[in-house]
């Protein structure tokens, strides 16, 4: 069964098939579906209403300075490149 301008987001055309929950009634403009939520998940939802949507929320203060510092096996192999360097630089 077609129904026109029966979904709830954009208005458009619905078709329902009545079968199993992947035929539930489906827009053919938007892709809209209807869900059926549990009664659990409808209640934490209806208590989260009004509350911030994130508790710990980035913040661009807390943003890192820079790169990372090296780990002790990075700054050993720094260390030893540089050295190399300094003696193929003083023997040639």
């Amino acid at each position: 069964m077609i129904m026109f301008g029966a979904c709830p987001r954009c208005g458009g055309a619905v078709i329902d098939r009545a079968r199993a929950m992947e035929d539930s009634p489906l827009c053919i403009t938007c892709g809209w579906r209807r869900t059926d939520l549990s009664l659990e998940i409808r209640t934490e939802v209806e208590a989260h209403l009004g509350e911030k949507f994130i508790d710990n929320r980035y913040q661009h203060r807390l943003i890192g300075k820079g790169k990372a510092p090296l780990s002790g096996w990075e700054r050993v192999k720094r260390q030893r490149e540089l050295e190399r360097q300094q003696l193929l630089r003083s023997t040639g």
